[in-house]
């Protein structure tokens, strides 16, 4: 009789337990290993739309002819004036506004002031 009331292992109840604790644990790793991989992605488009805004910006400041011919820019100019040091200077304000796929008010805006040009 005292063979039967030795205990040498573990019971169903305390394995299940802990099964369901590991499962936890591995779905709340997993679950932020996949908003990381969505983060990551969205940092990439960011990014990507970022470099082609910047270069959009020097080949319309390089060329005051140059139009964008991508559907997510938009480049405007505008004469203007601003004051510095006291002296009214006149040139032209340009704007690079670039739409990034995949996030919803997703945009980059770019303005730069170009002294002594006047846009046509």
């Amino acid at each position: 009789m005292g063979l039967l009331k030795q205990e040498n292992g573990y019971i169903l109840v305390e394995v299940l337990v802990a099964a369901v604790i590991l499962l936890m644990a591995v779905l709340a790793i997993s679950g932020l290993l996949l908003q990381s991989y969505r983060i990551m992605d969205d940092a990439e488009k960011r990014s990507v739309s970022l470099h082609l805004a910047q270069e959009e910006m020097e080949a319309a400041i390089m060329n005051p002819s140059y139009y964008s011919n991508h559907e997510e820019s938009e480049i405007s100019r505008v004469p203007h004036q601003i004051e510095v040091f006291g002296q009214m200077v006149s040139g032209t304000l340009v704007t690079v506004k670039r739409t990034y796929p995949g996030q919803p008010g997703g945009e980059l805006v770019y303005t730069y002031f170009v002294p002594g040009e006047v846009a046509n």
